[in-house]
This record gives C-alpha cells, structure tokens and sequence, in this order.
C-alpha cells in the first residue's frame, strides 16, 4: 500500500494494492510516513474503505476530529449491528462528527435539550436503549457525562443508518432539505461548501426534521424560548429567515413549522452565518 495522506501520527489515507482508497487507523500507524511511502499492517488497527462519494467528507472529518472519536462511533455501530440493525458504513461520518460535537459542547456546559427525546424512546426503544448504552461508553472513555438527551440524538443516527424511508418520504425529504438551504443561500448571501461538515451536519438535522414531519410526529414545548430569543438578538437576517422557511413549509409540505423546529435550523445555520 502507499501513503497518499498523512493526518496525523495515528490515521493515514492510502491506495491499497487492488488500486483502492481506503483509511488506516492505529497507534503510531502514520509515524514518519510521507506520500508515496510504503506501508505495513503491523500497527493497522482499523481499515476503512472509502466510496467516492463519502470520501471528501470522511477524509475532512479526520483532519478535525480526534481518532477516539472516531473509535467510540465505530463501536456504537457495532453494538447496533450486534442487536440485529443493518447500519449503513455512511452512518459513521455522521455519527462521529456528532459524538465530537456533543463532547465539545458538554466541555463548555452548554446542553441542547432534545425536543423529540419522548418519541425517542416510544418508538424506538431498542434504539434508545443503545444510545443510553453509547453514553455510557462515551464515560468510560472520555470522562466526560453526557445528558440522557444525547441517547436520543445516538439512537437516530441509528435509525438514519438503518431504516428505509419511504419512496414518497424520500422524495419529500430532499425538496424540504434543498429548498431549506436554498433559502438559507439566498437570506443569509451565502454560497454553501457542499463538502463543508456545517452543511453536512445541517443537511443530517434537516433529514431528521423532515422524517419527522412527514411522520405526524410533532413537537410542543416552551423550554427554548430563551435561547430562541438570544439567536434572534444575534442576527437580524434570522427574521427574514423565519418568515421565508414557515412560508415553504406551509406552501409546498402544508406543515407549520413551530419555535422549536425553527430553532434547531438557526442554531446550524449561526455556523455558517458568523464565519
């Protein structure tokens, strides 16, 4: 195999002797190895092979995000794959930049509570009872306590992974996800990195939002006026916005999107707005 990227000393990109690409992780794995160096199995601990499509994504992940991340989210869908669920490889970019998301957060004491935590663990109880599972393990590893809510964020990236839509929902989804960051271009003047991990974690968000929308599973809660405020403060585009998405919503999906929905979007969308 021969070294085509080095990320640090502990994960590698390389093209594999069939001529294919693929990621090496391990202790010590990328110590001194520069393009077109030659490389063993000796300290390979986990190889990836990488689609085209997903390869821009992972290879920026790695470059961002700690390898113990990386190895927590691997295990999380191992138990899942364990307990019977077919978990996509795709499933591990999202999950990954989510569990690194989430111990950032919890470093700085900020919590974002879970709106559908409830629906969570009604209707997805083998999920949920991984995600409680997956916190645990986070604990053990990082030292680091996340809140019961993270369960519920685990348990969909599971149920991302593994369950099929709908034809009809998918269709749904990708005009209710497009047509949100067309909007989001168009307020905000922004021409969007599609390769951006802000894009690919707001475009996961609004996949989740759209599933459940189109699921007659709705929100009701006042436990985010305050910060719904404070991101108003923030930006005096976030009104156009808001008055712009609930039109949509209400026009093509026939769904009036409330506080908590549009929360959730604003709270990505300062991602790309204070850059």
């Amino acid at each position: 195999m021969k070294v085509t990227r080095t990320f640090n000393n502990n994960a590698v990109a390389v093209i594999t002797d069939d001529n294919k690409d693929a990621v090496l992780l391990g202790s010590g794995v990328g110590f001194g190895k520069r393009v077109n160096d030659s490389i063993g199995m000796e300290k390979v601990e986990k190889i990836y092979y990488i689609q085209d499509d997903m390869q821009t994504k992972f290879l920026q992940l790695l470059e961002n995000t700690a390898k113990d991340y990386l190895v927590i989210a691997e295990k999380i869908l191992e138990k899942a794959k364990t307990a019977g669920f077919n978990v996509q490889t795709h499933g591990i970019i999202s999950l990954t930049d989510h569990i690194a998301f989430a111990i950032t957060r919890a470093k700085e004491n900020i919590f974002l509570p879970n709106l559908i935590l409830n629906e969570v663990k009604a209707l997805y109880k083998e999920e949920y009872a991984i995600g409680l599972w997956a916190i645990d393990l986070i604990k053990n590893e990082t030292s680091i306590q996340l809140p019961e809510d993270e369960a519920g964020y685990i348990a969909l990236h599971i149920i991302n992974s593994s369950h099929n839509q709908t034809p009809d929902n998918t269709v749904y989804t990708v005009k209710f996800i497009q047509g949100t960051m067309d909007i989001i271009e168009e307020v905000y003047q922004l021409k969007l990195d599609k390769d951006d991990l802000n894009y690919f974690r707001i475009t996961t968000h609004l996949k989740f939002l759209a599933q459940r929308i189109f699921s007659d599973q709705l929100i009701q809660t006042n436990e985010t006026e305050e910060l719904y405020q404070y991101l108003l403060k923030t930006n005096s585009k976030h009104d156009e916005f808001i008055v712009k998405i609930r039109e949509f919503s209400e026009t093509i999906f026939n769904h009036q999107l409330n506080q908590q929905e549009i929360l959730y979007i604003l709270i990505h969308i300062t991602k790309f707005s204070t850059k």
